[in-house]
């Protein structure tokens, strides 16, 4: 009888989860020419951090855009690098 709850909790965490990633959607977070590479997201939260690579200036910059609600609006481009 104890081993229900766990199960059901399991179930519903999964259930969850599932959920969440039928929410998904793709959003381009940039139009800069040249290739964008190595896109790397976290999130925590509402939370959604995003870092990749363009080669739009030249050579190789990484840079970083920041959403506080879930992917719905995005903070400004940041440039995190300045290669030579």
């Amino acid at each position: 009888m104890k081993l229900k709850r766990p199960l059901l909790a399991v179930v519903w965490l999964m259930a969850g989860s599932l959920a969440l990633e039928a929410a998904w959607t793709t959003k381009r977070l940039t139009y800069n020419s040249g290739e964008s590479t190595g896109s790397y997201v976290a999130v925590s939260g509402s939370n959604v951090c995003a870092v990749w690579e363009n080669d739009s200036l030249g050579n190789c910059e990484l840079f970083f855009r920041k959403s506080v609600n879930g992917g719905l609006d995005w903070q400004s481009v940041q440039r995190l690098t300045k290669n030579s």
